[in-house]
């Protein structure tokens, strides 16, 4: 637990609540708030106790600001005096609970902070099952949106280049329509398993929909970094697969918007990887290729027939 308290006395008293109620946790505490919104950005706490009024900012205005970072850890709040406004206002931001200092008793901070770790492991089961796709297990289009969101604003605090990778695959239709659905699911959760494997485990790869995926790589130098990673990514995707008693083969057409060069919009951001994308289809497939501004819209028109 991570308790967010900027006076010395107050965590004092925190401390010795919870050992009189008997919690089993592992107590953290920071006073300043920038360094709280950075610690609760990690993930690495359940449950977060925070003041209320913490000088200049609020609990909640951290809270807040935890939660556009991806925090998605469980907040009590603690306050001087009580406030009707104040209370619906925190649970209107997912706070789990909200005491009144001074009133609440050790059972029942121990109780507070044990529930909200409960409900806080049973939200995140939820999640994680709306967050995923159900065919290959990887992100969702709605997690590819959450976690780029969260990205381009790293990137743009480090200054660092991150690359959105729009990847098709070359040649998936014949093997729907032959070999039937099933096969094809197989197929997608083997080139799921190939593209995880193809990135480090901080990259995040998400599937679209169809036989379209998304992958999202951070820290990178210059847009040869970006080039390389989508031709590894093309390499481990066209290996052949077996399918029942058959062996088949995809490919892989990729098209890649950078950021800040291309914008901080997530929306526009993979909209320019996607007119890469069709960009490489057109050009035959297999292989990679970056956003231009001439790029035209991605989607063709309705009788417009694009390579397998």
């Amino acid at each position: 637990m991570l308790l967010v308290e900027d006076d010395p006395d107050d965590y004092v008293i925190a401390l010795d609540m919870l050992e009189q109620g008997g919690a089993a946790v592992r107590l953290d505490w920071v006073q300043d708030p920038k360094r709280a919104i950075d610690m609760m950005a990690t993930n690495t706490h359940d449950v977060y106790l925070m003041d209320y009024n913490l000088g200049a900012t609020t609990g909640l205005e951290i809270w807040q600001t935890a939660q556009r970072r991806g925090c998605n850890g469980a907040v009590v709040f603690l306050t001087g005096t009580g406030s009707r406004d104040v209370d619906l206002a925190a649970m209107d931001n997912g706070a789990y609970d909200f005491l009144v200092k001074g009133e609440v008793l050790p059972e029942a901070l121990e109780r507070s902070l044990r529930y909200a770790a409960r409900l806080r492991r049973q939200n995140a089961e939820l999640l994680a099952l709306a967050l995923s796709d159900p065919v290959t297990g990887l992100a969702n289009k709605r997690a590819i949106d959450a976690h780029l969101s969260r990205a381009v604003d790293r990137a743009a605090r480090a200054k660092q280049l991150l690359a959105v990778m729009f990847v098709d695959l070359d040649g998936f239709k014949p093997i729907n329509d032959l070999l039937g659905h099933r096969a094809g699911d197989t197929v997608l959760r083997v080139v799921a398993k190939r593209v995880e494997h193809a990135v480090r485990s901080i990259d995040l790869v998400g599937r679209l929909g169809g036989d379209e995926f998304a992958v999202i790589v951070e820290g990178l130098h210059d847009r040869n970094d970006a080039a390389k990673i989508a031709e590894k990514i093309v390499g481990a995707i066209c290996k052949p697969i077996g399918v029942a008693t058959q062996v088949v083969r995809v490919g892989a057409s990729i098209g890649i918007a950078l950021c800040p060069d291309h914008g901080l919009c997530v929306e526009q951001l993979l909209q320019m990887a996607d007119s890469a994308m069709y960009d490489r289809k057109q050009g035959g497939g297999m292989g990679h290729s970056f956003y231009l501004p001439s790029m035209k819209d991605p989607r063709p028109a309705v009788g417009v027939d694009l390579p397998e």
